[in-house]
C-alpha cells in the first residue's frame, strides 16, 4: 500500500528571507488598514520642491480662487485643490468648515466669541480672527459643545 502525502504549504519551502518579506508585506498591508483613512500630510509645491505638510500642523485653510491656501505657522501653501475636495481628505474631528471659504484645525482655535446676527468670530491660538458664518450652523454648534 502507497501513502500519498500531501504537499507542504508552499511558505514551508521558501528560504527565511522569502518568509520575513512576505511577514513585512503583511505587516504593513495590516498597519496601512488600521491607519486612518484621512490625510496624515499633504504635498504642496514650494520654490520648485515638493513639500510635505503634516496636516497636524496647519492652523487653517482659505479658499482662494482655483486653490486653497494652508496657513501653516507663518507659512502659507498653495494647493491646487479645493476647499470641499480638502475637507474629504481631512479628519472631520479635527478641522470644520466655518465659513464657505474657510477650514480651521480645531485644535488651533483658543476661543470663539458671539459677534452680531448669530455670526461667530473664531480666535486663534496665534491671535488671528476668522469669521463664522451664521450659516456654518453645524460647525458652530460643534465647537460651542452644543
Amino acid at each position: 500500500m502507497t501513502t500519498i502525502l500531501a504537499p507542504e504549504p508552499a511558505i514551508a519551502g521558501t528560504s527565511e528571507r522569502a518568509r520575513q518579506q512576505s511577514a513585512q508585506r503583511l505587516f504593513l498591508l495590516l498597519e496601512n488598514r488600521l491607519q486612518s483613512d484621512y490625510a496624515q500630510r499633504l504635498t504642496v509645491a514650494s520654490g520648485g520642491r515638493i513639500v510635505f505638510v503634516p496636516v497636524s500642523d496647519i492652523d487653517w485653510i482659505q479658499a482662494e480662487g482655483n486653490y486653497a491656501r494652508l496657513h501653516v505657522s507663518r507659512k502659507v501653501y498653495d494647493v491646487r485643490d479645493t476647499l470641499q475636495a480638502l475637507m474629504e481628505k481631512l479628519d472631520p474631528r479635527e478641522f470644520v468648515r466655518i465659513h464657505r471659504s474657510t477650514i480651521v484645525n480645531v485644535r488651533r482655535i483658543r476661543e470663539v466669541q458671539p459677534w452680531f446676527q448669530g455670526s461667530h468670530i473664531v480666535v486663534l491660538q496665534s491671535g488671528e480672527e476668522l469669521c463664522m458664518s451664521r450659516y456654518q450652523r453645524e460647525a458652530a454648534e460643534r465647537l460651542l459643545g452644543k
